[in-house]
């Protein structure tokens, strides 16, 4: 299959290294991706709100890497925050990142003693700090239940606050997004303080991650109500939000966000772009049920390719108004746009091809 280039999703979408010192984390994040990918790893099931600083990655020498740009050369943390609990250790990476010529993105939760400590000892170096704090949702009761040993709303927008006045580059992450309809009153409320981008996107196994098979009635009600990338296949509620705020300057939408209206996603494509990935147990297993399913296979491919071309014409027509349109607004990644679109009409080449190869040498549908 031809791929023009491979796409970059997650934190690669923002740096180029990612730095961590620590493992468990004292937010208590239900949906935190470090503990759920810890405990599949490593069957690992610890207290994680009792973290343990790795003193080997605290004194590890940290190397100048390469820029690209666009993109910040190290961020810091990545899997953890910055807290009270390991504010010295984190004083000391940071100062290696800096001191060895990187840039730095802090992305942080943000408590206000920590964040007002680094911005009052880093002053020298804040033409090469850019802060990007977390916001996942205004209303307090819902970042209650989600983050419960987070700072509160009220404490990250002072942080926010002291590191714009005292002439920091900043930057927001919503995401995951906790409060897809009132996601506007948020903005507005924090994008005063904002000099960058303000970045939205979905969350990512959200269900799964916050053991909802376990969870009481009431929990599984809030739960259920969140919008997840994995179960958010064009789903209305992005599409709407990326049409009622894609004309906002400093908005960014993460490329899950982009992938999930284009259409992307889904098992049947997945499946098709991983076949070299795929388990010689599972093959095996799965040869008697592919066979059987040979002969619509090619049909319902080609019903894929179908979809892939409306997807495509649905990312930039529907949802930015053609490219015109992007031109306009150069805070739109019009390349990463592009790429999208280019790598979908390829796939659906890909697969009509495939399709048509299969259909030499299978029976007839009927």
């Amino acid at each position: 299959m031809k791929v023009e280039s491979k796409k970059e999703v997650g934190t690669k979408e923002w740096v180029v290294e990612e730095i961590n010192i620590q493992t468990g984390c004292e937010n208590n994040c239900r949906y935190c991706y470090a503990k759920s990918i810890l405990q599949v790893w490593t069957g690992q099931i610890a207290d994680w709100t009792k973290p343990e600083i790795r003193w080997k990655d605290v004194n590890a020498s940290v190397r100048k890497y390469c820029s690209k740009e666009g993109y910040q050369d190290v961020m810091f943390p990545s899997s953890h925050d910055i807290t009270p609990g390991n504010l010295s250790h984190c004083i000391k990476k940071i100062q290696q990142i800096l001191g060895s010529g990187n840039t730095l993105l802090i992305v942080s939760k943000p408590n206000f003693d920590c964040i007002s400590t680094i911005a009052d000892g880093f002053m020298e170096y804040k033409d090469r700090i850019l802060f990007r704090f977390t916001f996942t949702a205004k209303d307090q009761a819902i970042l209650d239940f989600w983050e419960p040993d987070a700072p509160k709303f009220t404490e990250r927008v002072e942080a926010l606050k002291y590191a714009f006045t005292h002439g920091y580059q900043t930057s927001i992450s919503i995401e995951p997004c906790l409060d897809i309809n009132n996601v506007e009153d948020l903005i507005s409320t924090i994008d005063p303080y904002v000099t960058g981008d303000i970045w939205i996107g979905p969350g990512k196994h959200m269900k799964q991650r916050s053991g909802y098979g376990k969870a009481t009635d009431e929990d599984k009600k809030k739960m259920d109500v969140l919008v997840d990338e994995k179960n958010s296949k064009l789903n209305p509620l992005l599409l709407g939000i990326v049409n009622r705020l894609k004309n906002l300057p400093k908005v960014r939408f993460k490329e899950g966000a982009y992938l999930e209206i284009a259409g992307c996603f889904g098992p049947e494509i997945n499946n098709h772009r991983r076949q070299s990935y795929k388990n010689p147990v599972m093959v095996a297993a799965g040869k008697k049920a592919r066979e059987t399913r040979r002969a619509r296979t090619f049909m319902s491919r080609e019903s894929i390719a179908l979809k892939i071309d409306e997807a495509a014409e649905t990312l930039y027509k529907e949802v930015y108004g053609g490219f015109e349109e992007v031109i306009k607004r150069p805070c739109v990644p019009m390349d990463r746009l592009q790429t999208v679109i280019h790598n979908l009409i390829n796939l659906k080449d890909s697969i009509l091809e495939n399709a048509k190869a299969q259909s030499a040498n299978t029976i007839t549908v009927t």
